[in-house]
């Protein structure tokens, strides 16, 4: 991890540097991230782009190779309104005579990839289905093997025990956790920072997959993010409870009103993550399931 005293220390001198712009949060935070790596002589890094893609700041390095994972509708402002045009900017990450790994062949946007791949005479792969582990949510299994052929290309060893291990030790080894983070069993208590539509869309199927019970759906979300019936409707085999949060780009009360009073989800309103989360947690029966979701800013409000 990088030390509060190295953050600080960057961001005076990002204070002090004369620059013709505004830097944004993730451009900064992205530059201190490289700085930190060069420092600590990392041997591979994992880059995930912001809204990825020909204008995202992580395109300003040249990788070993580029992944780029299923493609949705998703930063629509800024990318585009067709998943062919979102898979345009995308296929930005993509250089010259590098190898790039295709996480899931989808066939309205894959002839994307393959003419701008062609053009710049960069091998394309799409990933394989080697690892089957049958716990192991689909979306899951896919980001797995995403990760194994991208490792492959790389000559790195891939072997179904490493990869059990890694997956076993994750948290441990990585700090990565609130994807389908189960907290608690019997009653289940899952925090998942699932945020656009096809994420939740994965999560919901993964949760009503396992539960026997009742599910238990808090959800949150950002001012930016569109919500409309399709949306809707992933949690409407769920009981659905929505609250803001702390951030200030937290949807509001009045915005929730209104997407209630406009499509066919029954839901309750609240403000206080920690009071809706400790009523539901106690109304549990043994089989039921509780999901914490929408954003990262909602679950770092609760107080566990």
């Amino acid at each position: 991890m990088i030390s509060e005293q190295e953050v600080v220390g960057f961001c005076d001198m990002i204070r002090n540097t004369e620059l013709d712009f505004k830097p944004s949060f993730f451009e900064i935070t992205f530059v201190m991230a490289i700085r930190h790596f060069i420092n600590q002589e990392c041997d591979y890094v994992v880059l995930e782009t912001g809204m990825g893609g020909r204008l995202d700041a992580t395109n300003v390095v040249h990788p070993l190779v580029s992944v780029i994972t299923n493609i949705g509708l998703d930063h629509q402002q800024y990318l585009g309104s067709t998943l062919k045009a979102i898979a345009k900017e995308k296929a930005g990450i993509i250089k010259e005579l590098t190898p790039v790994v295709i996480g899931k062949k989808q066939d309205e946007v894959y002839a994307v990839f393959e003419q701008i791949s062609s053009e710049k005479k960069a091998p394309i792969h799409i990933a394989k289905e080697s690892y089957t582990h049958a716990k192991l949510a689909k979306y899951q299994l896919e980001n797995v093997n995403t990760a194994i052929t991208a490792l492959e290309e790389l000559h790195v060893e891939c072997s179904e025990k490493l990869i059990q291990k890694a997956l076993t030790n994750l948290y441990k080894n990585t700090g990565y956790q609130k994807r389908m983070e189960i907290i608690q069993e019997n009653p289940r208590i899952i925090l998942d920072a699932s945020h656009n539509k096809e994420g939740l869309e994965k999560t919901m199927q993964a949760v009503h997959r396992m539960s026997k019970g009742e599910v238990y759906c808090i959800l949150g979300s950002t001012k930016e993010r569109e919500i409309n019936q399709s949306f809707m409707d992933l949690f409407k085999s769920s009981k659905l409870y929505i609250t803001t949060f702390s951030n200030e780009r937290s949807k509001c009360i009045n915005e929730w009103n209104n997407i209630h009073s406009m499509f066919h989800t029954s839901f309750e309103i609240h403000e206080d993550v920690n009071e809706l989360y400790a009523q539901l947690k106690g109304k549990l029966r043994l089989d039921d399931t509780l999901i914490v979701t929408g954003s990262f800013f909602l679950i770092s409000d609760l107080n566990l």
